[in-house]
């Protein structure tokens, strides 16, 4: 079975997103360095993630690959977790940078449709805001099937095109002139994000919103850590338990690839 979901890639696509990449990355890392509101979103995220992905399990024996790793946030709060986290990036400034400031966590530059591991060798696996910047996301897939254990996971964290809120706020931000995005595709939505892993070979699958009421604010780097943890937080964790859907902005995806 096969998805089709690119049509006519430009050539020298793969060149053209990872200086897009790049470009918008540079912007988000000079808040994250600088602005707790960034940083904080970031770490939020990175949690929900890890504790998907890790779970119960034994952070310390658990192998993780961070596909598209940008300048390095995942894999900085997954070691903070004793996890064994390793780094994958096409985009050289991120590679770089994620290189110099997460020393502790391998990572390469390299192509997720072409991966330089060998087969079986992680645990986990994730995909944070990088399937839509692939031309090939199913031939990404069978590599990230490939190259994990029996019994391993892949985690998915992918923006949600058609939650209303986030494209009210988008819209909003074309209005006023905000960049906010940079890839040459579409996102997916969640039912294509299905059956592409679907199609890819994983099985268990499991997806969920992720509220995202506080992302335009915590990507502009606006508020502190009263505002954040004393309003924003407990704000959004009450809406997203009552109204999980209301707010959401991102969906986040599990697949599991069979022990046998």
């Amino acid at each position: 079975m096969s998805v089709k979901l690119r049509e006519q890639l430009p050539r020298d696509y793969k060149a053209e997103e990872a200086r897009r990449s790049d470009a918008i990355a540079r912007r988000v890392y000079a808040r994250y360095q600088t602005r707790f509101a960034t940083a904080h979103l970031f770490k939020k995220q990175n949690q929900e993630i890890l504790s998907a992905l890790v779970g119960g399990r034994s952070p310390s024996t658990f192998r993780l690959l961070d596909v598209g790793c940008g300048f390095g946030s995942l894999l900085k709060d997954a070691l903070a977790q004793g996890v064994q986290a390793y780094g994958v990036e096409l985009a050289p400034w991120n590679a770089r940078t994620a290189h110099r400031d997460v020393p502790q966590a391998p990572v390469c530059l390299g192509d997720a449709e072409n991966l330089p591991f060998l087969s079986g060798t992680y645990d986990g696996v994730v995909l944070k805001g990088v399937l839509h910047h692939l031309g090939n996301p199913q031939r990404a897939l069978a590599e990230i099937h490939r190259v994990l254990k029996p019994g391993g996971c892949l985690c998915i964290f992918e923006g949600d095109p058609t939650a209303r809120y986030r494209r009210f706020v988008l819209g909003l931000a074309d209005l006023l002139g905000i960049q906010h995005e940079t890839t040459l595709f579409r996102h997916l939505t969640p039912q294509e994000v299905v059956r592409l892993l679907q199609a890819s070979g994983f099985t268990q699958i499991s997806k969920r919103p992720v509220s995202g009421l506080f992302v335009p604010v915590g990507l502009q780097g606006w508020g502190g850590p009263l505002l954040w943890r004393g309003v924003f937080d407990r704000l959004e964790g009450a809406l997203q338990s009552r109204w999980p859907s209301l707010f959401r902005w991102h969906h986040l995806f599990l697949g599991v690839k069979p022990s046998r």
